[in-house]
């Protein structure tokens, strides 16, 4: 009789269901499902990851395809690292989430390479930083040295939504924040209380997990909406290893004797700082492109020669110059808090038009649930900081100043 009953409960609920109409899942939330089923990523979805999916999906001048096809070439590239190491394939995510596998990418904080690893970090895993090179931009060594940090990380979190926090911001933020909160394990809460940039690094990553990543027998997001991205293919310039010579050589020396480009030379040995080929202790291991690199290997000896015309045993800094850095940036720009008095006629989803946020976010940044707002209370919105005169501006607006700016956004 009650198997009865609840077949009869559910048979009329499904009637109901399809008399008042479902929202369906979009394909965002259907493919970071997919995921969470076969390659056991933890699910996480939210409106930002969904825009950051839609802006993806725009692909504006041929970005998301290029994106899409250097992701198909270092996934190949590194996945027999993750197996050998037993981690999921899809943490190569991180580097195209963080630095679109940009291999001389460098942050605000310092922190840089494919994986933007900090100084610290790349030293306890015994990556090379000195004043010649570093080797936290070689994509290899870098990814080698992540993916060891990353194994280290879900040792202590057990958790890989916490490991993406910590590997960005460090872990000493999350373990303050995790202690404030009294030792809450769901993510969803410690995730409204994490910083904005925290908050993004996550939506970053599963945005890139539900555009970019493909398994046997699974579908692209962007395809599922009906993009028809240009089909590219990616990779660095042809190239070979080579054994340097048992001193340190200017980069110049190399252009007269060969006819090296600077450009060949600094994009096929990233973790280079200067225009020279280091001697630490022991012959440099250098990039050169496949016509050169079978030249220098037939004419080593006459090279060495060529050297002795002006002897330098030991590379002397002044002689060369240092290689263009990348930019101290982060992939989106400085941001600032500034901070704002409601007026009486305000609303959640004006105030997020004007201040170019969703209302979601507006929510998270205030502790607030709901679409209820108390005029003379106090909101905070995450804002660029190069605009961070015009958002504080929009406190001494009137009302209808207001509504005009939220309809022309």
């Amino acid at each position: 009789m009650r198997l009865k009953s609840l077949l009869f409960f559910l048979m009329s609920w499904g009637a109901l269901q399809a008399q008042v109409g479902t929202v369906q899942p979009s394909p965002t939330q259907l493919k970071l499902r997919e995921l969470a089923d076969r390659e056991e990523l933890p699910y996480v979805y939210n409106d930002d990851i969904e825009q950051s999916v839609q802006d993806f999906a725009i692909d504006y001048k041929g970005s998301t395809s290029l994106l899409m096809a250097r992701y198909a070439y270092y996934d190949s590239l590194f996945a027999p690292l993750c197996q050998e190491k037993g981690l999921p394939r899809w943490l190569l995510l991180i580097p195209l989430a963080n630095t679109g596998y940009e291999p001389r990418f460098r942050d605000s904080t310092g922190a840089c390479g494919l994986w933007t690893l900090p100084y610290n970090i790349g030293k306890k895993y015994g990556l090379r930083q000195t004043a010649l090179f570093d080797e936290r931009f070689d994509p290899l060594k870098s990814t080698t040295a992540g993916l060891e940090y990353l194994e280290a990380l879900f040792h202590i979190y057990q958790d890989w939504r916490l490991v993406l926090v910590a590997f960005r911001q460090g872990p000493i933020a999350l373990n303050q924040l995790l202690h404030s909160m009294g030792g809450v394990k769901e993510f969803d809460l410690i995730f409204e209380q994490l910083d904005p940039n925290a908050r993004q690094t996550v939506v970053q990553f599963y945005a890139c997990a539900a555009a970019f990543h493909r398994s046997e027998g699974s579908y692209l997001t962007l395809e599922a909406m009906g993009q028809a991205l240009r089909v590219q293919s990616w990779s660095p310039p042809d190239s070979k290893a080579v054994i340097s010579l048992d001193r340190s050589i200017p980069y110049s020396e190399f252009q007269a004797f060969y006819g090296l480009d600077l450009s060949d030379f600094i994009g096929l040995n990233p973790a280079l700082k200067m225009a020279a080929v280091p001697y630490p202790g022991e012959p440099y291991r250098l990039n050169l492109p496949l016509a050169i690199a079978d030249s220098f290997e037939r004419s080593r000896d006459s090279f060495a020669r060529f050297l002795m015309r002006a002897p330098t045993a030991a590379l002397d800094t002044a002689q060369v110059r240092e290689l263009p850095q990348p930019e101290t940036s982060s992939p989106g720009p400085e941001y600032v808090w500034v901070y704002y008095k409601i007026k009486s006629g305000d609303n959640v989803y004006t105030l997020a038009d004007v201040f170019d946020c969703s209302s979601n976010q507006l929510r998270a940044w205030n502790r607030i649930s709901g679409n209820s707002i108390v005029a003379g209370k106090t909101l905070k919105f995450h804002v660029p900081a190069s605009r961070r005169t015009y958002y504080n501006s929009i406190n001494s607006m009137s009302h209808a100043q207001k509504k005009n700016l939220a309809a022309r956004d």
